[in-house]
């Protein structure tokens, strides 16, 4: 079951379990999937210690600042190798500077085979290699779209192209919030195409969809449904699946 933590409420309850000298080590253990946002800067090093105290997770959600400070600033040596379904909330260019200052935060993101980021203007660094990435997904909130903030095909396009950066990756999912109507999926190109941008030619390979959500639909719940394998990944499996409207 995943477990969801956002009021202070529930970081400080969780915390306060797994610190119990009888049971703490054993519900760390069990612990695979894990949804870690306080909504207060009060309960933040609760937050990074019990990622850190986690050390089986297997998918994780949470913010730049606590993947840094609970895995890659842990310790010398690697606690989170399980860990290979990360997403990324309010993701931005200075995001990225924060993780990547370190060896541990690039071996970090190296390991991951799911990669989901939301923010304003969703950006990967040029120079970061995911060697084992196979799924990557994108998109903005509801609060974002309001704004007028669409993500854009082009980097989903580029990512499938580039087998020296992403040699595995084999399925881009973007999302953007929909503003009347029911879950609606569209295959945007499927297989290897040529596809032209300014004077570079990108040979596509794999599958990119665009996925628009309900305006009801949350990153909360997404999340849950791919952490039990019900998720965008599972919904964009076949490549002439179109969903009702």
């Amino acid at each position: 079951m995943p477990v969801r933590l956002i009021s202070s409420a529930q970081v400080r309850s969780f915390d306060t379990l797994l610190r119990s000298p009888k049971k703490g080590a054993k519900v760390a253990q069990l612990v695979k999937h894990l949804w870690l946002t306080p909504l207060y800067a009060q309960d933040l090093l609760l937050s990074i210690n019990i990622v850190r105290t986690c050390r089986q997770l297997e998918s994780l959600a949470t913010s730049v600042s606590i993947v840094k400070e609970g895995i890659t600033l842990t310790s010398d040596k690697p606690m989170h190798e399980n860990c290979i379904d990360l997403t990324l909330m309010s993701t931005n260019s200075a995001s990225w500077t924060i993780l990547l200052d370190s060896e541990r935060g690039v071996a970090f993101m190296n390991n991951l085979r799911i990669l989901r980021l939301i923010g304003d203007r969703v950006t990967i660094p040029k120079d970061l290699i995911l060697d084992n990435l196979t799924h990557f997904s994108y998109g903005t909130t509801q609060s974002d779209a309001m704004y007028g903030y669409t993500p854009s095909f082009h980097a989903g396009e580029e990512m499938l192209g580039d087998r020296h950066m992403y040699p595995l990756l084999k399925t881009v999912i973007i999302t953007k919030p929909r503003l009347t109507g029911g879950l609606r999926i569209s295959l945007i190109s499927c297989g290897e195409q040529n596809l032209l941008s300014g004077e570079q030619q990108i040979i596509t390979r794999g599958r990119l969809w665009l996925v628009e959500l309900p305006s009801n639909r949350t990153e909360l719940e997404i999340w849950c449904n791919n952490a039990l394998g019900q998720g965008l990944w599972q919904l964009c499996s076949e490549p002439n699946m179109q969903a009702k409207m």
